[in-house]
Parts: structure tokens; C-alpha cells; sequence
């Protein structure tokens, strides 16, 4: 069961972030790169237990942004994992149209760090958004 943020003071960081670092890769990513997922738990145990619970606070404490979407007026890339825990598909295809011209892509195989999990894929679909956007 996923943790809530209020319960963040309650628990051990060991057993926040077990409950956390496989909500934010894709099971393929877990299962072919357990040194990556490693790694994001041990960056995650780094951090001091009252930082964590600022920043779980703060993102959920945040206000929506959603309405000031429609104001951006630059070439906007939103890219998203099609195996992502954290953000339904939905919701970012629902931020996708409410940028005007933005164009949303998703990296198959990834979770909620498609850039971390595969680099490559992050790499390609963002020079292929920018060498389109130069060429306008």
C-alpha cells in the first residue's frame, strides 16, 4: 500500500523508500536494472528524514498550475513513461492540450523517470523536439 505523505514522519526511511522507489520506475526497469533502482534508494536514504517530509509537503501543499497552462507561449515538449505510477496518462495528455502546440510524447518501458531509466529514449525524443522546433 502506497504511503501517504502526512505519514512520512511516521515511518523509517528504509521503509519509505521501499514503498516509494517502486512507484517510480516501470517493472521492467526494476527488473533489468536493480543497481539503477539501487541507487535511486540509496540517493533517497541520503537525504535527511526531515527534508523528505518538506518535499513530500511541498508537493502536496502546492498549488494547481493547471490554469496558467494555456499562458505558455514557447515550444513545449511533455514527456511522460507509459509505465508511470505517479501521473495517469490522462493527466498529462490533459497538460499536453492545455499548452498551446505542445506535443506530448511517451517512452515505452519507463516509469515516472523515463530520463533516468532510459537515457537513450529520453535522449532521442528530445533532439528529435528540438531539431523540430529549430526547423520552424
Amino acid at each position: 500500500m502506497p504511503l501517504r505523505w502526512e505519514e512520512v514522519p511516521t515511518v523509517e526511511p528504509e521503509a519509505f523508500t521501499l514503498a516509494t522507489v517502486p512507484r517510480l520506475v516501470a517493472e521492467r526497469t526494476r527488473r533489468e536494472r536493480p543497481e539503477l533502482v539501487d541507487r535511486l534508494r540509496a540517493i533517497i536514504l541520503e537525504q535527511p528524514p526531515d527534508t523528505l517530509v518538506r518535499a513530500l509537503r511541498g508537493m502536496a501543499d502546492r498549488p494547481d498550475s493547471t490554469p496558467l497552462l494555456p499562458g505558455i507561449s514557447v515550444p513545449t515538449l511533455v514527456v511522460r513513461g507509459a509505465e508511470d505510477a505517479l501521473v495517469a496518462p490522462e493527466e498529462a495528455e490533459a497538460m499536453a492540450r492545455a499548452i498551446p502546440d505542445a506535443r506530448l510524447m511517451t517512452i515505452p518501458g519507463t516509469g515516472h523517470l523515463p530520463n533516468v531509466e532510459d537515457p537513450a529514449a529520453f535522449d532521442r525524443v528530445l533532439v528529435h523536439f528540438l531539431e523540430a522546433v529549430e526547423g520552424h
